[in-house]
């Protein structure tokens, strides 16, 4: 396992380790490489440059291509869902559905279904555009870790 490594090294020193590791491996073992993900503004805007050591970005597609030309089989990458930092919950944006209204006094039945109306469609375009915010969250936000793991040959 090879946590916050890669990242410190130029590509032909990434590409170095990832052949050594390949060669220290008894046949069968396993390999992972995680790193910061690329794909992550936040990765981009801060993490990454908060240590003067960086030298570049590796995504877990590079990483899995590595993997592959240093013999490595069954190369999977990904990223880390646990790691995904967000300016807020997507959960706090669950609108719970609206309640019909229980009708009162005779006199007041058309306007407590107007009423009633009116709030069903707040709610429902509330819903929808919570939905439509989660969604923008989630694609602005993407975890911010990247990994890549393989096997060596038996």
């Amino acid at each position: 396992f090879c946590a916050h490594l890669v990242e410190h090294l130029e590509y032909e020193d990434g590409m170095r380790l990832v052949r050594l590791c390949f060669k220290a491996l008894k046949p069968g073992g396993r390999v992972a490489f995680c790193t910061p993900n690329p794909g992550s503004i936040v990765t981009i805007q801060k993490q990454f440059w908060w240590d003067a050591t960086h030298v570049r970005l590796y995504d877990g597609q590079l990483l899995r291509y590595m993997l592959a030309a240093a013999g490595f089989e069954q190369a999977e990458a990904g990223t880390n869902p646990l790691d995904r930092p967000r300016p807020i919950d997507p959960l706090d944006l669950v609108i719970p559905p609206a309640k019909g209204l229980r009708l009162g006094p005779l006199r007041l039945i058309p306007f407590l279904r107007r009423l009633d109306h009116r709030t069903q469609t707040t709610n429902h375009h509330l819903t929808q555009l919570a939905d439509a915010v989660r969604e923008l969250i989630e694609q602005l936000y993407p975890p911010v870790e990247a990994y890549a793991s393989a096997r060596k040959p038996e």
